[in-house]
């Protein structure tokens, strides 16, 4: 009886201990299973937080580039916007020239009709200064050469030779003005030897490129 009970109490006691260590493995496996759900929570939490800054900086970049885009366009609107305003400016300073030239030249035929009037008159005097070019020339070269750039350099450095005059009817031949126009601009005659027609009619499509 002694036996059967020490055997019955070991046995007991096995039992138990096979029930702590039954407990302690549930405790551990719970454990384990805590923290992989916490890593793993921790890792969508990451790759969505990290999806949503792929997002965010996907449409900030975006919007930079649209912006980028909008400011260029907004240049060159604002470049060509200022081309045509000095294509006009030039368009307002040639007609400008030619009907002055047109006016000193029809006053001048007047004058030199009037056998009363000498060349030494105040009048005469004024009629010559009109006709005087320089500073017309020196504003009509400003703007041109804000439109077409290096236009005469390019022409200087193609014909080494090329004179003052024949660099002015090359300008106005960019302009696809007429000979007579070209003339009445340049206030010589359309026959004369200094309109340089040959010159104008050999080499007006090259010019106008």
């Amino acid at each position: 009886m002694q036996f059967d009970v020490s055997e019955k109490e070991r046995l007991l006691k096995l039992a138990q201990r096979e029930r702590e260590i039954t407990q302690l493995t549930n405790y551990l496996l719970w454990a384990v299973i805590c923290f992989v759900l916490i890593i793993a929570i921790g890792i969508i939490f990451f790759l969505r937080r990290n999806n949503e800054r792929n997002k965010l900086l996907l449409k900030t970049k975006d919007a930079l580039v649209m912006a980028i885009e909008e400011q260029k366009h907004l240049r060159e609107q604002q470049m060509q916007n200022e081309l045509e305003f000095k294509e006009s400016q030039l368009t307002a300073m040639t007609a400008q020239m030619l009907q002055k030239n047109e006016l000193m030249h029809e006053l001048k035929s007047k004058l030199d009709e009037d056998k009363n009037i000498s060349v030494d008159s105040p009048l005469s005097k004024i009629i010559n200064r009109g006709q005087n070019q320089d500073k017309d020339w020196s504003d009509f070269n400003t703007y041109f050469e804000s439109i077409n750039k290096n236009f005469y350099t390019r022409l200087k450095q193609s014909y080494p030779d090329i004179s003052p005059n024949d660099l002015k009817i090359c300008a106005l031949i960019k302009l696809n003005l007429s000979i007579k126009e070209m003339a009445a601009i340049l206030n010589i005659s359309p026959d004369s030897e200094d309109c340089s027609l040959s010159f104008e009619k050999e080499n007006a499509v090259e010019y106008r490129r």
